[in-house]
């Protein structure tokens, strides 16, 4: 079976970086190492275009916004501790009314229900990449 597979890639700056990263096939995850943490932390906040991005999923998409509103820069946690704010949100919503334990607001429990799904696949995705880039200080 293969096994894993370390590329180091040297870039000229966050921006190469992310470009660089963004191109890149399919991977399980991307760290992206720094030498000073100005330039970690702008890579860190550079836009990652990835497979699977929430954003080409309306229902992803809202979970992750749901899931920012929650844990206000739940991007720069590790992909656990991602998932776990994800976990609570949707468990959060599965609490509230239209569910079947309270089937009060008819409609609304359907789209709540979707929401909390789409919750559920994020987190399992985020703990299964770990997050498409990690930046750390070297």
């Amino acid at each position: 079976a293969p096994g894993p597979l370390v590329v180091l890639l040297p870039v000229r700056g966050p921006p190469e970086a992310v470009a660089v990263a963004s191109a890149l096939p399919r991977t399980a995850a991307a760290a992206v190492w720094a030498q000073d943490i100005t330039a970690a932390l702008d890579t860190a906040d550079s836009p990652l275009v990835a497979a699977g991005d929430p954003e080409d999923d309306p229902e992803l998409a809202q979970a992750v916004a749901a899931a920012r509103g929650a844990a206000p820069r739940w991007g720069r946690l590790p992909g656990a501790s991602r998932a776990r704010v994800l976990r609570a949100a949707a468990a959060a919503l599965g609490a509230g009314p239209g569910t079947p334990e309270d089937p009060q607001d008819g409609d609304n429990g359907d789209t709540e229900r979707s929401l909390q799904g789409a919750l559920l696949r994020w987190a399992a995705h985020v703990e299964r990449v770990g997050g498409a880039v990690q930046v750390g200080v070297v």
